[in-house]
């Protein structure tokens, strides 16, 4: 990992709850082996009967982008 990115998540884990999630999107989303188990994990879970299986990470050029990775 690179400096500047391991700057980024400390950034983003200064901002409480809404970072840690950032973060955990961010460390998802990185892999296609981590999206797979993720997206396995949902489709057992059944907890999205519809709606993306892939996390959503927030934007900062979004203004809802924060709240579409939580719903």
């Amino acid at each position: 990992m690179q400096e500047t990115e391991i700057k980024n998540l400390m950034a983003w884990r200064k901002k409480g709850p809404m970072g840690k999630l950032h973060n955990i999107c961010i460390w998802i989303t990185r892999n296609p082996q981590r999206q797979d188990k993720f997206q396995e994990r949902v489709l057992q879970s059944k907890l999205l009967s519809t709606g993306p299986s892939v996390p959503i990470i927030g934007s900062i050029t979004r203004w809802g982008g924060d709240y579409d990775s939580l719903v």
